[in-house]
């Protein structure tokens, strides 16, 4: 403070390469911030064209930002709806529409503008089916699910899933490994982590987890989606791959049934596994496919 009289001021000022702390990352942070505003403005004005969007492309020498950096790269590409024009900083370019009478031509470089325009119109305004998991779409011609004599819950059945997920395929006692660090994520009794963990290691002695395990490619967890008439089908198919005859579709199924509902409970779900095997033949061009549940509180694998 320095008196003045009566009067009280404080003196500020300020010191030459004096930064608060964490001064770099503070920078980058808005730099960061001053970006991601600039991608949403330039989604704006490029979003907000009807029929034409005008870019001006500056010459080399210029010195410009990079606010049109990202468009100009696309713009590099060929396209049938990109046209360039060679003006002067004064000229307006005059955008062609047709006049009026037969004798109007569309030049050149436009034709066909009209239809892919009246087509991408068409296509924007088209109703989008919506999601229906594959496992309501089974329902529509499966024959009834068992009645298993014993619930075990869902939890039992994610863990399990996840198990057989990230196991060593080629190693069915690698489930030992690391259920002990998976198990905390699972609100399971020590008895059920247990025989997730049997469970787990059985399915993956089987006999077409063999075959899984010397496959060149392999997918688990692999999302699938596809249009099927007026409806578009995704689901989640447990393991996928390919031998010499095509696509080896598995799904393991957790449900505490007894032997005599066995074949029961896999024609319920064959229909399951018949939509992921046609999802993965329209993706690839393979159509040929063999199809397994694995009920794992049995150890079984079963032919659908």
């Amino acid at each position: 403070p320095i008196r003045e009289g009566d009067k009280k001021e404080v003196a500020i000022g300020f010191v030459r390469g004096c930064q608060p702390p964490d001064w770099d990352t503070l920078v980058l942070k808005e730099e960061a911030r001053l970006r991601e505003e600039m991608h949403r403005l330039r989604y704006v004005a490029c979003t907000r064209a009807r029929d034409w969007l005008v870019v001006p492309v500056p010459p080399a020498t210029e010195p410009v930002g990079d606010f049109w950096h990202d468009v100009a790269k696309d713009l590099a590409m060929p396209s049938p709806d990109l046209m360039t024009l060679d003006i002067a900083p004064s000229d307006v370019p005059q955008l062609w529409s047709p006049p009026e009478g037969p004798a109007g031509e569309m030049p050149p470089e436009l034709a066909g503008f009209e239809t892919r325009r009246a087509a991408l119109l068409a296509a924007g305004i088209a109703a989008t089916p919506l999601p229906v998991p594959v496992r309501e779409d089974a329902a529509r011609e499966s024959p009834p699910a068992v009645e298993p004599p014993e619930f075990v819950g869902r939890a039992i059945g994610a863990f399990v899933h996840r198990l057989l997920e990230l196991a060593d395929i080629a190693e069915p006692e690698s489930v030992r490994r690391i259920a002990p660090a998976l198990a905390p994520a699972f609100p399971l009794s020590r008895e059920a982590v247990s025989r997730a963990e049997a469970q787990a290691e059985a399915a993956l002695a089987l006999p077409v987890m063999r075959e899984a395990a010397r496959a060149a490619q392999l997918f688990r967890e692999i999302p699938i989606s596809y249009l099927e008439e007026d409806r578009l089908l995704e689901g989640i198919c447990d393991l996928a791959f390919e031998d010499e005859s095509g696509w080896v579709v598995v799904d393991y199924k957790t449900e505490a049934i007894t032997e005599d509902q066995v074949m029961a409970q896999a024609s319920h779900h064959a229909a399951q596994l018949r939509r992921y095997a046609r999802g993965l033949a329209l993706a690839s061009g393979s159509h040929q496919s063999r199809r397994f549940v694995i009920f794992t509180s049995l150890g079984r694998q079963v032919a659908v």
